[in-house]
């Protein structure tokens, strides 16, 4: 079978792997599994027959076709009606997610207005009692930039920072010798100290409002004389808005964050053998709410897949978005046992201060037993990195969609 993308379809090739006597006629529509045959190509299953086929759409063992029968000759052509199966599900995701998704850092301001104390208006005040139980739970799950700054206090932060939730859970409930009782206690507790789970919980709670006050949901016009909604860092918090029109930012802010932990979720998901992990990581520090941007992907500056040591090079990127410091870059590059990390910073003084540490940093690391490769800090942003190899990522978007 021939599959194209103005019509999708699938061709028949050969002769059938399995020669049954299968009848079909025009416009039939079938059910059919994508395998791999005896001779390692293309096969499709249908019920109890085995048919070769030829596709020029991407096709995973495993899949699932609604098919219907567009010609019969000089060949048998099917009509692809329905393809469900991961690839196909990853780009319905991206395709979604995209639009939806934005920075934290709308959220966490006006997170950060909400907390008691914060300006004349005290914006959690406004907020009804069970949104405001939701914002001080996800408020208590962000840890703080000191117990970050510890190597177990910062694993356990990017455990719970949203993007493993899943993963997380699809373990603990795997058959084990605990009870289900335990597993079910073990479960919970992941879902009380996780960041992803907050946000949906603050959102269901802010829906449920809405319901039941009237509250216009996400996306609806904002209620008269009510402020424009924070877009980004710089925008100053909202705690004057009218309690609806608070509600109505504030869902508006946190169906965009949730919207952004999935999409880097469907990200790495889309990846295979490669690794490329993003999360962002938003931190407590003093009375203000910053961000931290993390990715880990393989090292493609080595120009191999492997050291000579036969260690995986890695490549780690961070950027801060710190009011302290502005903003804050770091690459750190492992090769073996050698470690090299360059510095950005957009402020001098900022630039100042990490040449006066980065002694400091590399006597830690030698203590560690690392080899120290380059270690300096300049003005300025860092480098995009590099695009990676066809085939190695998947594209955000798909224009043969």
């Amino acid at each position: 079978m021939k599959i194209t993308h103005t019509t999708p379809t699938l061709e028949i090739r050969g002769a059938n792997i399995a020669r049954p006597a299968l009848a079909l006629r025009l416009d039939q529509v079938l059910q059919a599994t994508v395998r791999t045959g005896p001779d390692g190509r293309l096969a499709l299953q249908m019920a109890n027959h085995l048919l070769g086929a030829r596709a020029e759409i991407p096709l995973r063992a495993g899949d699932r076709l609604t098919l219907q029968v567009a010609e019969l000759q000089p060949r048998v052509t099917l009509k692809v009606l329905e393809h469900r199966g991961r690839e196909p599900a990853i780009n319905n995701a991206l395709r979604q997610l995209l639009p939806q998704q934005g920075s934290l850092a709308p959220l966490l301001d006006q997170l950060a207005a909400s907390r008691p104390g914060r300006g004349e208006a005290a914006a959690g005040r406004q907020l009804p009692a069970p949104v405001r139980e939701a914002v001080n739970a996800l408020l208590a799950r962000i840890p703080t930039a000191e117990q970050a700054g510890r190597p177990e206090g910062f694993r356990q932060a990017l455990q719970q920072a949203g993007p493993l939730l899943e993963a997380r859970l699809a373990t603990l409930l795997q058959p084990t010798a605990q009870s289900p009782q335990a597993q079910s206690t073990a479960a919970a507790q992941v879902l009380n100290q996780d960041l992803k789970a907050a946000l949906l919980r603050l959102a269901s709670r802010i829906r449920q409002q809405a319901a039941s006050g009237g509250t216009p949901p996400a996306g609806q016009n904002r209620t008269a004389g009510s402020a424009p909604e924070a877009t980004g860092r710089g925008a100053a918090p909202l705690p004057g808005l009218p309690a609806e029109g608070l509600l109505a930012t504030l869902l508006r802010q946190t169906e965009s964050a949730l919207a952004r932990v999935q999409l880097l979720q469907v990200q790495t998901a889309a990846l295979e053998q490669r690794l490329d992990f993003s999360l962002d990581l938003p931190l407590k520090d003093g009375g203000e709410l910053d961000l931290l941007r993390l990715r880990v992907r393989d090292d493609d500056s080595t120009g191999s897949g492997e050291d000579e040591d036969g260690g995986r090079p890695l490549e780690l990127r961070l950027g801060f978005d710190f009011r302290r410091t502005g903003p804050l870059h770091a690459i750190v590059r492992l090769r073996g046992e050698t470690v090299s990390i360059a510095w950005w910073a957009e402020r001098d003084e900022t630039v100042a201060v990490l040449d006066d540490l980065l002694p400091r940093l590399e006597a830690r690391l030698r203590a560690q037993g690392f080899e120290l490769g380059y270690m300096g800090c300049q003005r300025g942003r860092p480098p995009h990195p590099p695009e990676p190899d066809p085939g190695a990522r998947r594209p955000l978007l798909d224009l043969r969609a």
